[in-house]
């Protein structure tokens, strides 16, 4: 959890996910009706964190169907009116983000239509050819499937440095733990955590930056339940086996243990101060709008980026309101244009569309571009102001 915490979003949407399972496998166990009330709460705050995760409610439901289904009456004298509390409750929490979807289509699902391999929409930082369907889904649930021990997320967003989601010992034991595990598919809590598993697996897969940890973050958070129980059967295993040396057993799995800690740690820290750790906390944001800020005359932005809309929370955030749009072909059709002649003009482009600058100086000659750099000398971005 600790190496997922430099992103708000892996807090977020873990946060309601965790304790809506708490509560809803304590509601079915107890009967207690403040369980199923505070299950369909955390349920209901899932689509308010992630819009991935507007299809999980559906693992609840579906359990509480196959339920009924396989118990029929007894089910419904059991936990009919519980269950009822539950829904209700859940709708109440829900219910802003259904109104919100239904009257903004176009907000709530455009990011979807811009990373998900079914959409014919490509974004220019990740496109690669959706023709063949198949053939991309089958490698990105390849590569998903080996980001535990192998495989990497390509995007710096998500991982400071290009490596598995688990060390090589943890990866080992984690693969112990998934097969050996099996035997007891039976048991419900052990067929939960599997379906919990690959379930949130398909956020990845289903995606064209496929392998992407953030969007399988659940699945990575389990990972490390299946790695526990991978350490704790071998232990178990050499144990029973061995008829002398039981103590150094013990204290050379507690040294392993130890030791896989503080790699980790001292890992994340050390990655935490390579130069692309500024990058992902929105360096390049914070420069674009601190420069923004710092023209005195009235302005209008024109913004130019990939993978950033001009209404991206965090920049808007940082400008507050400082009129401008999206100019580039990722969120409309491309135009140098400008709409406002009655303010600054302030072009903004992002590496990626440096190429314009050229077209931008032959249109407004009284124009004058910046090329901004951090402190290695990388580009962040180039301005180009045309006065009022």
């Amino acid at each position: 959890i600790l190496a997922f915490s430099r992103r708000a979003d892996f807090i977020a949407m873990s946060f309601p996910f965790f304790p809506a399972v708490f509560f809803f496998w304590k509601a079915i166990r107890t009967e207690k009706i403040w369980y199923f009330v505070l299950a369909g709460i955390f349920i209901g705050l899932l689509h308010h964190v992630y819009a991935g995760f507007w299809i999980v409610p559906g693992l609840f439901f579906a359990f509480l169907f196959f339920e009924f289904i396989h118990k029929g009456k007894s089910f419904i004298k059991t936990h009919g009116s519980n269950v009822v509390i539950l829904l209700l409750s859940y709708l109440l929490i829900a219910s802003p983000m259904f109104v919100f979807a239904a009257t903004h289509p176009e907000a709530f699902f455009s990011r979807t239509k811009m990373i998900s391999i079914l959409s014919s929409t490509q974004n220019f930082y990740t496109s690669p050819d959706t023709s063949d369907r198949l053939s991309l889904l089958l490698n990105n649930a390849k590569g998903t499937l080996l980001m535990f021990n192998l495989t990497h997320d390509p995007d710096i967003w998500n991982i400071f440095s290009n490596t598995p989601v688990l060390d090589g010992v943890t990866g080992i034991f984690f693969l112990f733990g998934f097969f050996l595990t099996l035997k007891h598919i039976k048991k419900k809590e052990v067929l939960f955590l599997y379906i919990f598993f690959l379930f949130f697996l398909l956020g990845s897969i289903l995606t064209i930056d496929a392998p992407n940890y953030r969007r399988a973050q659940v699945s990575i958070f389990l990972s490390f339940i299946f790695a526990a129980i991978g350490m704790r059967e071998i232990y178990l295993f050499l144990k029973h086996r061995l008829r002398y040396g039981k103590k150094l057993l013990y204290y050379t799995s507690l040294f392993v243990l130890c030791s896989i800690c503080i790699f980790n740690i001292n890992k994340y820290f050390k990655d935490a101060q390579s130069p692309e750790a500024k990058y992902i906390l929105a360096y390049q944001l914070v420069k674009i709008s601190d420069f923004i800020k710092n023209i005195p005359s009235e302005r209008y932005v024109y913004f130019f980026s990939s993978r950033w809309s001009y209404r991206y929370e965090t920049l808007q955030g940082l400008l507050g309101s400082i009129p401008g749009g999206d100019y580039s072909k990722e969120f409309r059709e491309l135009s140098l244009k400008r709409t406002d002649n009655e303010k600054t003009a302030v072009f903004i482009l992002l590496p990626e569309y440096m190429s314009y600058l050229k077209e931008l100086s032959s249109l407004y000659p009284n124009g004058v571009s910046v090329i901004h750099t951090d402190t290695s000398g990388d580009i962040l971005f180039t301005s180009f102001v045309v006065p009022e």
